[in-house]
């Protein structure tokens, strides 16, 4: 059967009108309402709670932008807000998942779980129950021996009368217990056969034609399915996504947000560290871009690192290579070849092309990536005969460095 946008926004209409009353309470306490399906492009209004302080978190609209915001915080304690994230990725994230939940198997899977569900509850109560009839044959035992007491032992009758006391207030509790209990029995959770046609197709077709929909009608399909969805960002710049299904059911879910800073905190100094490391290794900032984004790590506006960002992290932080070290005499006790043409009074290219035709011989250093030449008297000696036609070639020695 294919699916267009207008029946798919009839189904939507008819399922939420078919609701149980239990469901439209539940939406109500969650904020659901009307405004809140017609007005903006956020999908999610009502249905976000804050991850840190379990307060409803709203919507703020700012140019083409929108992002939750909790300010539960603020509002009771006067005290900052607990968080600002950017919306659209939770929305496109929680789109994703509803998408999957539509396929048959995951619809005929929630009906299972709703059911099992039924069956424990059923269970508890029947425990309850029972320890009703427990308590209650416990409070009648405590009353009988309270009454054939002898009432001139004081003592003895005082000690009965707090044992019956003390049943009668066990009994009292445990039948409230059952009560509560009974009051939450979990409504089945039954897709239509209707609606369940319509979403058989609709799981391959539906994110094909949902940008078509209007926002309404989204957010009325999403509601279909998706009860709470709980937000809590973590320190690497992504947020948990906790989604509540029918039932109770939750799957998790971690998204990114966009990130505009990471200066000060925790996760700048892991990629510093990080970059840090790659640097003195003898990889070039190309390299440890790929590094970086090989192990995960995330730069800040960006969807991965390039060379250009791990440059301008090193130039920050004052993270140098390992030929910028050598270059400043930090590094170890040798020269490049422009050094050394500069020490025996020669234009480096006659030290390349000697390099080149083996006159020279010597290995470019595996560490700095360069010809690196002993910076000592027999080296400096060595390559004056070489220059002045004394010796037919140089042998330069391997330069022994901690760097």
């Amino acid at each position: 059967m294919k699916i267009q946008a207008g029946h798919l926004e009839r189904q939507a209409v008819v399922y939420v009108r078919q609701s149980s009353p239990q469901q439209v309470l539940r939406n109500r306490e969650s904020g659901i309402n009307q405004r809140a399906i017609r007005e903006g492009e956020a999908l999610l209004p009502g249905l976000v709670r804050c991850g840190a302080c379990g307060h409803v978190m709203r919507v703020a609209y700012k140019d083409n932008r929108f992002q939750y915001q909790c300010k539960g915080k603020r509002s009771a304690y006067g005290k900052s807000s607990c968080q600002f994230l950017s919306g659209q990725a939770i929305d496109d994230a929680v789109t994703e998942e509803f998408f999957r939940a539509l396929h048959p198997a995951h619809i005929d899977a929630l009906e299972q779980v709703s059911a099992r569900q039924a069956e424990h509850h059923q269970e508890s109560v029947h425990h309850l129950e029972q320890e009703v009839v427990r308590l209650e044959y416990e409070a009648r035992r405590a009353e009988r021996q309270y009454n054939h007491v002898d009432p001139e032992n004081r003592l003895i009758a005082a000690t009965l009368e707090k044992k019956w006391e003390a049943a009668l207030e066990a009994v009292e509790q445990a039948r409230s217990k059952l009560a509560e209990e009974r009051q939450r029995a979990p409504a089945p959770v039954s897709v239509p056969e209707n609606l369940r046609h319509a979403f058989a197709d609709a799981g391959q077709r539906l994110p094909e034609i949902w940008q078509s929909l209007s926002a309404p009608t989204r957010k009325s399909l999403l509601r279909t399915l998706v009860h709470g969805v709980n937000l809590l960002r973590r320190p690497d710049g992504t947020v948990q996504i906790r989604i509540v299904w029918p039932g109770g059911l939750v799957s998790e879910r971690i998204a990114r947000l966009p990130v505009f800073t990471l200066r000060g905190t925790e996760l700048e100094a892991k990629i510093v560290a990080r970059i840090r490391h790659w640097t003195d290794e003898g990889l070039e900032s190309a390299e440890v871009a790929e590094c970086l984004n090989h192990e995960g790590l995330i730069p800040c506006r960006s969807a991965s690192f390039t060379a250009g960002i791990v440059a301008k992290l090193k130039k920050r932080h004052g993270v140098i290579s390992n030929l910028q070290k050598l270059r400043r005499g930090a590094a170890c006790q040798a020269c490049t070849a422009p050094e050394m043409a500069r020490l025996i009074g020669i234009d480096p290219s006659w030290i390349y092309r000697k390099i080149g035709d083996g006159t020279i011989k010597i290995r470019r250093d595996p560490r700095y990536h360069c010809y690196l030449f002993p910076k000592d008297k027999k080296t400096i000696h060595a390559m004056k005969r070489l220059k002045n036609q004394e010796v037919p070639h140089a042998s330069i020695p391997k330069v022994h460095h901690d760097g």
